[in-house]
């Protein structure tokens, strides 16, 4: 019992964590799924490879991100961000 665990937790380790953007929600997929709402979010910012996600509560997350699949420039994923955080 206790090595499954362990096999789980070095799984999770060595898998890169997923964040999905959506119209009116983030959702990071780690070994639990969090949904965060925008109304929750101050500021998102890509650059340079690093996703900056500055939440209301003074929260801040960093994440190294492989953009090779993304077909969105920096520019465009950040003008979006921004209309989505308009909307809010």
């Amino acid at each position: 019992m206790i090595f499954a665990f362990l096999a789980l937790l070095e799984y999770q380790a060595k898998r890169a964590s997923e964040i999905g953007f959506a119209e009116d929600h983030i959702m990071i997929n780690n070994l639990f799924k969090k949904r965060i709402s925008w109304g929750e979010i101050d500021n998102v910012v890509l650059r340079d490879g690093w996703l900056t996600i500055d939440f209301k509560n003074n929260k801040l997350l960093q994440k190294e991100v492989d953009t090779g699949e993304s077909e969105a420039s920096d520019e465009e994923f950040n003008e979006w961000v921004s209309r989505r955080e308009k909307l809010k």
